[in-house]
């Protein structure tokens, strides 16, 4: 039946204790389910973890190779990497340059990915949110 005061003041409770337990679970960090592109034991995942940590994901095959390149191969040394220098005429406004390097790292955080080796030997690209220009 017939629920006394006493009795939804206890369900609200329950109630209240079960919200902060789950709020408690978002505030524990990142969880191996939390990046499902890439198999991680918990041990991977709290060596990544971060506030801004946003996403883990597989290497694609050509970023495998570049990788590879860059670390194993001495010869290769720079082979990848393709550099401009540009001269800009005028004044320049040094703020709104930043904030609109920035703003194109929060639109494609990929650019901003950096490949980290696993303790299994594997490499992933690991994604953060905030990331800044200089």
């Amino acid at each position: 039946g017939v629920f006394t005061d006493a009795d939804i003041a206890t369900l609200g409770d329950y109630f209240g204790a079960a919200l902060s337990a789950l709020a408690a679970l978002e505030e524990g960090g990142h969880t191996p389910s939390d990046f499902p592109l890439v198999p991680l034991t918990r041990a991977d995942v709290e060596d990544l973890d971060s506030a801004e940590l946003s996403d883990i994901l597989p290497l694609t095959p050509l970023q495998e190779g570049l990788y590879f390149h860059s670390v194993f191969d001495d010869d290769a040394t720079g082979s990848y990497v393709e550099q401009q220098l540009l001269t800009l005429e005028g004044e320049v406004d040094a703020e709104r340059l930043a904030a609109a390097a920035t703003r194109l790292l929060t639109l494609y955080p990929n650019l901003a990915a950096r490949f980290t080796a696993l303790a299994d030997g594997r490499v992933v690209s690991v994604v953060e949110s905030g990331t800044r220009a200089p």
